[in-house]
């Protein structure tokens, strides 16, 4: 999943997928999405990250515990009134969806699907439905080791901590600690 703060010129930016949680929660922050960004004031950058985190499941910093595969089974879910689609969110990922009750269901980016399908059709014309069928399976890629964990999900290729990305994780902020240090003036010995 590709979500990416920045944060110059006093404002932080992000970069992120659509979420439905995400526009009302960033409001609540102060945010605003002129430009195909959202934007907020730097000083709140912190709270932004921990959002982030809550919904999308990661900031965009890199998870120093790797990523990893997962399974999960597939929930029905129902567009609201008016034709709305169906789209089913775990984990900060769009996982399936259904624009329309007579076409095909779609799989998210890096899912795929491992055991049964979903029907043809479902739902009415009001009332868009997903249609998994029963007992239905898929595989989520590339999912923050951490997340997993925390929603005590199936991990498929678990082959322990990616070595080398929590050594950078370490090397960063070793060098931010020191940033800090040299700021406060209270370097130790």
């Amino acid at each position: 999943m590709s979500v990416r703060i920045t944060t110059e010129n006093g404002k932080t930016y992000l970069r992120a997928p659509f979420h439905p949680d995400w526009p009302q929660a960033a409001r609540d922050i102060g945010g605003q999405f002129p430009n195909g960004a959202w934007v907020f004031d730097a000083r709140d950058e912190d709270r932004v990250r921990a959002l982030a985190r809550e919904i999308y499941g990661t900031d965009g910093t890199p998870d120093p515990t790797g990523t990893v595969t997962v399974r999960t089974r597939v929930s029905n879910v129902r567009g609201d009134r008016g034709g709305r689609p169906a789209v089913l969110y775990e984990f900060g990922r769009r996982i399936a969806s259904r624009y329309s009750r007579d076409e095909p269901a779609r799989l998210g980016t890096g899912v795929i699907l491992v055991e049964g399908g979903f029907t043809p059709g479902a739902g009415t014309h009001s009332y868009i439905e997903l249609g998994p069928l029963p007992g239905t399976v898929v595989e989520v890629r590339d999912v923050p080791r951490s997340v997993a964990v925390d929603h005590g999900l199936h991990i498929v290729d678990d082959e322990g901590p990616d070595r080398a990305a929590l050594t950078a994780e370490r090397d960063r902020l070793t060098a931010r600690l020191a940033e800090i240090d040299a700021l406060l003036g209270t370097t130790e010995p």
